[in-house]
């Protein structure tokens, strides 16, 4: 209709200035990413890293009224999956110009910026009420919800980690060290603990709804895996797949770390790779990364033997704020 149109074209001229406008971080978010991706289509690099990075700044806007709106009557209607959705591909593309520019201390600081700002955010406010309600007594929505989040988060950690990995991995620190947040290894470590957290839902999903692993259950009122599926995340609920991963992303960790020979992180790693396979029972397989840790003194043998002894699966590696 011609009024809406009218009401969305004013929005966009308010919003140029500032996101808190009367209707619309979505459509001034919107706004920037096609201005940006226009850009870039013209081959105009600097204005579409203002654009992207613009596009971001009126996402957390929108997160904002999605999330904690100041009133209830301003809480937006756009589902906290989309919001996701867009922010993912955006957050790549501000990291990757802000690492081209020459800022990769920067880009560190926007990607940790991104996740600390995403990682809590399992459950809508809806669906969270809803759960606390009693409204969720079988906890499969939870699961679900957790599933599909811990599942993106990964995907975040391990795609930033490939960036890292490219033509990137040469990047100059202006005769700096590389900093702390700068080791590759680092980034598939934090991508493991996600996928640990995944293959805790998924379990917890499975043991609720043994046949289909819940597909039934609804996030924000849509079916699960379809809300995975928008999200570039595996549909299924596969403890054993989640498990094979958390392995896989670890022996990475592993040696991007040996190659630095950085031994408490070797060891550190090892003993949760021993961890892992212990847990799907894979006995031989969890001895070999034991052994093969590089341990300089008695006391740090016996260090990394209590570290591998059975003990309830409780480690997670957070981002330090």
């Amino acid at each position: 209709p011609q009024d809406e149109s009218r009401r969305n074209k004013k929005a966009k001229q308010l919003g140029a200035g500032s996101a808190h406008t009367r209707g619309a971080p979505h459509l001034v978010a919107r706004h920037h990413f096609k201005r940006a991706y226009y850009s870039e289509f013209r081959r105009d690099m600097p204005n579409a890293a203002k654009h992207w990075q613009s596009c971001y700044s009126n996402l957390r806007e929108l997160l904002k009224c999605v999330v904690s709106p100041v009133v209830e009557a301003e809480r937006s209607k756009v589902p906290l999956a989309e919001v996701k959705r867009v922010a993912d591909f955006v957050n790549i593309k501000v990291t990757r110009g802000v690492f081209n520019s020459g800022k990769p201390v920067e880009a560190f600081d926007c990607f940790r910026r991104h996740t600390r700002l995403f990682r809590p955010l399992v459950l809508s406010p809806v669906a969270l009420r809803t759960e606390q309600q009693g409204g969720d007594p079988t906890g499969a929505a939870a699961a679900a919800a957790g599933l599909v989040h811990w599942g993106w988060l990964c995907k975040q950690y391990h795609a930033f980690a490939k960036l890292l990995e490219g033509p990137l991995a040469s990047t100059s620190y202006g005769g700096r060290s590389r900093p702390q947040y700068g080791e590759l290894g680092y980034y598939y470590q934090a991508a493991a603990s996600c996928a640990l957290e995944r293959r805790k839902c998924a379990e917890k999903l499975c043991t609720v709804f043994p046949p289909d692993g819940g597909s039934e259950t609804l996030i924000d009122g849509r079916p699960w895996r379809q809300v995975a599926a928008g999200l570039g995340v595996n549909p299924e609920a596969s403890v054993a797949h989640d498990s094979a991963a958390v392995i896989e992303l670890l022996t990475k960790a592993y040696e991007e770390f040996k190659k630095r020979h950085t031994s408490r992180m070797i060891i550190f790693l090892a003993a949760q790779m021993a961890e892992e396979y212990f847990y799907s029972k894979n006995f031989e397989m969890g001895a070999s990364p034991c052994t093969a840790a590089p341990v300089a003194r008695a006391s740090g043998a016996s260090r990394l033997a209590r570290a591998a002894a059975p003990r309830p699966l409780s480690y997670r590696f957070l981002l330090p704020p």
